[in-house]
């Protein structure tokens, strides 16, 4: 009984050590990848700097897909957008609220301070559309300060249009001008990130510090005023032909 008991302890403490040794190993090991890392220039994995919160008691209905499909979605994209248009000493909100409301006209709209969004219920329970929130959601990254009302809307749908999805915005026969808001606006930009690539990060920065001025800034960022690349723009995609008149003969009345 007393061997037996021995035997027993010697092969926890044989465990235990083996336990100890692969931990060890296993320290030194992602020790030396951090440090590779490091000499790399690649940084350290690190938490979310933000908080997202979804709130569905409005909407029961929504809660498993707003827990699979949305929230991961405004995680990732909360953080590249913050990655991809920065400021100098500029810092994100920490918390996102995504809520819904009954009764709303709008399919969502977003607040600053903050950094609310609120989706129209019966709209999602029909349409679970992550864009429409992608677009809200660069409404809490922009944090515009003395900007016109065009360059806020028509930068949140290029975020959504031409960085969440590559699908972009077809130019709008009806509206050609550049100063206008939402996808004409969006579209309008991307033609001249195109042309002038780094355009719509320079935008972004100047009205988020409140220095936007439309003489200064679009010189300087492309060398040409907005009414010369309005022009450029239009000329890139020039209006259909006008459909021609069907004309219907009418024959006369006999007398």
């Amino acid at each position: 009984m007393k061997t037996s008991r021995n035997a027993s302890l010697c092969i926890r403490a044989a465990l235990a050590s083996a336990a100890a040794f692969f931990a060890f190993c296993g320290s030194v090991s992602a020790a030396g990848r951090h440090a590779a890392d490091r000499h790399r220039g690649v940084p350290p994995p690190q938490a979310p700097a933000f908080k997202v919160v979804v709130d569905t008691s409005a909407a029961p209905e929504l809660a498993e897909w707003s827990e699979k499909s949305l929230r991961p979605a405004v995680e990732h994209w909360y953080a590249e957008f913050c990655r991809r248009f920065p400021s100098r000493g500029w810092k994100p909100p920490e918390k996102i609220t995504i809520r819904y409301k009954e009764g709303m006209k709008v399919p969502a709209y977003a607040t600053m301070p903050g950094g609310v969004i609120t989706l129209n219920r019966g709209r999602f329970s029909k349409t679970k559309s992550i864009g429409c929130v992608m677009h809200e959601l660069f409404h809490i990254v922009q944090h515009y300060k003395k900007t016109p009302a065009w360059i806020t809307e028509a930068m949140a749908d290029y975020a959504r249009n031409y960085v969440w999805t590559t699908k972009g915005c077809p130019m709008d026969t009806r509206n050609r001008r550049a100063r206008s808001k939402y996808a004409v606006g969006a579209n309008f930009i991307a033609f001249v990130e195109s042309r002038h690539p780094g355009t719509a990060v320079k935008l972004n920065d100047v009205c988020r510090r409140g220095k936007y001025r439309e003489d200064g800034f679009w010189p300087a960022a492309t060398g040409k005023t907005l009414d010369e690349l309005e022009k450029d723009w239009q000329a890139s995609s020039p209006p259909p032909k006008p459909k021609k008149k069907r004309v219907v003969a009418r024959g006369r009345r006999k007398s």
